[in-house]
């Protein structure tokens, strides 16, 4: 990918013994970007592409026709720019990690991963997680849940959903794998649950299922499968499989309300977020305080209750109007 423009999907195909190095770009927080001259977050997507103090933060050559082509491909382009900025990096979190789950499944061929890279030297358009004023990029958090020791991992191949279970424990797998198809208002269309085998060989699928077996006719861009382990009544791992690209998913209005409340010792305060209906890649941000989001850039499904840590050593007042949530609903 990247380089030769290859659509991420080349990930699934292709597996070395070990991968030393592949990424793909974004930009930097809006935060950053404002600390360039030049354009405004206001402005146009196609004025900020091409304003000379955004082009001398690009180092490659075709780096930003690249996301553009990319962008198209999987989730379109928004008109604003601000919304183009947050769909970046929602783009580079999708595709490296596509490419690190890919690769634990591919164990025990695959035995390493490595994606470039961790952060930036100077304010710029790059391949990192992590911007030069330490901002995390949607790819930070989704890195580190593709990295989890223990990783639920589905995949749609030849129109079999494949779910892998993959442990970085020697000891023997334990619990239940639950599946849940939801529509995106959170009805339960389908559940099953299977018990752990004892044993299972490195890069054998957990368990198969037909797709259309699954589906059974209901939209492809309306529904989400829910993969959990299962143990003493609690998930200890969930990933999610949605079975169309981000561009075609109906997406409603996730009715998300957000509370804050501070920590008693200090240290930051914790944000609860609640979801109506489904909650897609979920941005929370702090415009004017300094500190770090626990988790952000994920998905809430419909009903559920989610909350995030904010570490910062501030206490701004009144943090629950100096919050802001973007989802991709709302940034089409």
């Amino acid at each position: 990918m990247w380089h030769d423009a290859e659509p991420f999907e080349i990930l699934l195909a292709k597996t070395g013994r070990f991968m030393s190095e592949f990424g793909f770009q974004s930009f930097p927080a809006v935060e950053t970007v404002s600390r360039f001259p030049g354009p405004g977050s206001e402005a146009s997507v196609p004025a900020c592409l091409e304003s000379p103090e955004l082009l001398c933060r690009q180092k490659h050559p075709n780096g930003n026709s690249l996301i553009l082509e990319y962008m198209r491909r999987d989730y379109g382009v928004p008109e604003r720019f601000e919304d183009f900025v947050y769909v970046s990096q929602l783009l580079q979190a999708r595709g490296v990690r596509m490419g690190i789950e890919a690769q634990r499944r591919a164990a025990p061929f695959c035995m390493g991963s490595l994606f470039w890279q961790l952060d930036d030297c100077w304010p710029a358009l790059s391949w990192s997680c992590v911007d030069y004023f330490g901002e995390r990029k949607a790819l930070y958090y989704h890195a580190a849940k593709a990295f989890s020791p223990e990783l639920i991992s589905p995949v749609v191949e030849n129109d079999t959903i494949k779910i892998f279970f993959v442990s970085d424990s020697p000891k023997s797998p334990q619990g239940a794998l639950r599946l849940r198809l939801v529509d995106f208002d959170g009805n339960l269309l389908k559940e099953i649950e299977e018990p752990l085998p004892l044993s299972l060989p490195r890069g054998a699928p957990l368990y198969r299922i037909g797709l259309e077996a699954l589906i059974e006719g209901h939209a492809t861009g309306a529904v989400v499968l829910v993969c959990e382990l299962q143990r003493d009544g609690g998930a200890e791992a969930r990933n999610l499989l949605y079975f169309a690209p981000p561009k075609d998913l109906i997406l409603p209005d996730p009715g998300l309300e957000a509370k804050v409340r501070w920590t008693e010792g200090g240290g930051g305060f914790f944000v609860e977020l609640a979801a109506e209906r489904i909650a897609k890649d979920v941005f929370l941000s702090m415009p004017g305080c300094e500190g770090t989001f626990s988790d952000n850039f994920l998905d809430i499904l419909p009903g559920e209750t989610v909350t995030v840590f904010f570490k910062t050593a501030e206490r701004p007042a009144d943090p629950g109007r100096r919050l802001r949530i973007k989802t991709l609903a709302g940034a089409r």
